[in-house]
């Protein structure tokens, strides 16, 4: 690539202010006369960047995270919320996204380095009293198919998430500490909105639910461990918006929620993802799912059994994030239809009912209680 900082070229307005700071990003990796498209706004901006020479990137701006950087390193439970942007963590995101792609050549954003050779660049234009962090990725060819997938395209996403679980097993990371752990703290430690804020929307007899999913639900955890065959590198947000299918293979962009979890954790997000989006044929893209992944890696005997307890945990999670919005006055645009929280408490509590039959897996569950378990 040529060097210097050239000029943007864009097809959608673009604030001035965000111009110059998208050039001064591109500069730090010597791209020039690049077409720009804002393609995502928010905390994280995204812009597709098109070079002179016809090839395609994606442009990430970070907002900067609030959380001391020292404090992350001491407990990296921290960095499942604002720490999510330091530039540790994007780093270290980053280092695992570029070896997945060299060591195993499955479909995902290559992460380019900047001139002075890193892969967080900082960036910063007159005008603006902070500076931001920035990542440059290749663009993931392909076609999303989320709105009306078929179980060929389920399988092949399953073969892929095997190959990067198998990949996280075979490849642990000297100094995870920089990652995110999506582990039982993440819903249920003494941080989570929903001690400090649920009794604001829910009954002391609700409360008491999520006590009791918290008690079972760490012991359920405690059980499974945390060996490198179960536990590992995930993604954390494997929906169908973040997949593509290409020449016969599945790619899955946005690795902003990579970090430490169980490799169950990945499943159920798939599975919640599919009940609310295709409930009416769940038991057939489910089942395309698993026997793309289990074709490449069994599920040990009795992981089935699990899903339910990861189920309850993902819908805590949910939980958590609608509490927290409603009691700091969230955007409008990001809060859920009113009625989520007692669904979801009443799901809950379905679910404590049947604890006992959750053991049994998903497969074997009473189809109306198996397929509920990811709708809230």
């Amino acid at each position: 690539m040529s060097g210097g900082r050239g000029t943007l070229v864009e097809t959608r307005t673009i604030k001035p202010l965000t111009r110059r700071l998208c050039e001064g990003a591109l500069g730090l990796y010597g791209l020039r006369d690049a077409h720009l498209e804002p393609l995502v706004g928010g905390f994280v901006e995204v812009y597709l960047v098109r070079t002179a020479d016809g090839e395609d990137f994606v442009l990430r701006l970070y907002g900067l995270s609030h959380v001391d950087e020292a404090a992350m390193r001491e407990d990296p439970r921290l960095r499942t919320g604002p720490g999510l942007r330091s530039p540790d963590t994007i780093h270290a995101q980053l280092s695992w996204v570029a070896s997945l792609g060299r060591e195993t050549g499955l479909l995902v954003p290559e992460p380019m380095l900047t001139s002075e050779g890193s892969l967080v660049g900082r960036v910063s234009v007159e005008g603006m009293q902070t500076e931001r962090h920035c990542a440059l990725l290749r663009w993931v060819p392909g076609l999303h198919r989320a709105k009306d997938p078929s179980p060929e395209d389920l399988s092949l996403l399953g073969s892929f998430v095997a190959r990067m679980h198998d990949h996280s097993e075979r490849h642990p990371l000297p100094e995870p500490v920089a990652l995110p752990r999506w582990d039982h703290s993440w819903p249920f430690g003494d941080s989570a909105p929903l001690w400090d804020e649920g009794q604001r929307f829910y009954s002391e007899e609700d409360m008491g639910v999520f006590v009791e999913t918290a008690r079972h639900s760490k012991e359920i955890l405690e059980e499974l461990g945390e060996g490198a065959d179960v536990f590992g590198v995930i993604h954390r947000d494997l929906k169908l918006d973040n997949v593509v299918f290409h020449r016969g293979k599945a790619g899955v962009l946005d690795f902003d929620a990579c970090g430490l979890g169980h490799y169950l954790l990945d499943l159920c997000r798939v599975r919640r993802n599919l009940t609310s989006t295709h409930p009416n044929r769940l038991r057939e893209l489910w089942n395309a799912f698993m026997g793309g992944y289990e074709a490449t890696r069994p599920l040990p005997e009795g992981h089935r059994g699990y899903f339910g307890t990861f189920a309850a945990i993902q819908t805590v999670a949910a939980v958590n994030r609608q509490v927290a919005l409603l009691a700091t006055g969230g955007p409008r645009k990001k809060t859920r239809d009113p009625r989520f929280l007692s669904n979801a408490v009443g799901l809950l509590k379905r679910m404590s009912a049947n604890w006992a039959l959750l053991p049994l897996g998903m497969q074997e569950l009473p189809y109306k209680l198996g397929a509920v378990i990811g709708a809230a």
